[in-house]
């Protein structure tokens, strides 16, 4: 996930030059690590969105992910929140520390990068990544609209069959200029950047 940043270094390096921290929206927290990663040593301002609350206290508790004003982490349903960053850009969506992500100005809403780190288990596929409600059209565009001109979209996947690799494909073709696969050396997933 952090080798895909490699495709927007210089736009990334140009703006911490001109004094502004670089965004990165962690769309699955975990454990935390890719949170602190960013923020620790890269110097990311990281929001990052969890469905699970008990994900969240196990990263906190045994993993050590703590909040500040470089991390805020959201608690709900991850294309629920993407939407209401377009949607609501006056401030009205709270973080989890009661302070607002959003200032009202279109900028503030705007990422650098968009790492997604969703699963899904199903009992007829097995476990695969993104769930396929998140490969959608009308979800890849609303997570587009939330990256810099420059921006990127990172995304784990995990491919329970060739379909859902072929649909996953296909739908980002639709929506992103340019596509790119980073291969885990697992034979279990890979990480497909999309690029603005």
């Amino acid at each position: 996930m952090v080798a895909s940043l490699s495709l927007v270094g210089c736009c990334i390096e140009e703006q911490i030059l001109g004094g502004f921290k670089p965004k990165a929206l962690c769309i699955g927290v975990g454990g935390g690590a890719l949170l602190g990663f960013l923020r620790a040593q890269l110097g990311f301002e990281v929001v990052g969105i969890e469905a699970d609350k008990e994900v969240l206290w196990v990263a906190r508790r045994y993993f050590g992910l703590l909040g500040n004003e470089s991390i805020r982490v959201i608690i709900g349903d991850a294309i629920d929140v993407i939407e209401k960053f377009i949607y609501h850009s006056n401030g009205v969506h709270e973080g989890e520390n009661g302070s607002y992500l959003n200032d009202g100005s279109d900028d503030n809403n705007k990422f650098d990068a968009n790492k997604v780190d969703l699963d899904s288990s199903d009992a007829t596929n097995g476990t695969g990544a993104p769930p396929l409600e998140f490969i959608r059209k009308q979800v890849l565009l609303a997570a587009k609209s939330v990256l810099c001109d420059f921006g990127i979209l990172a995304i784990n996947v995990i491919s329970p069959n060739r379909s859902f690799y072929e649909k996953l494909i296909y739908e980002f073709r639709e929506v992103f200029h340019e596509l790119y696969e980073i291969d885990v050396g697992n034979e279990e997933n890979f990480v497909v950047v999309a690029t603005m």
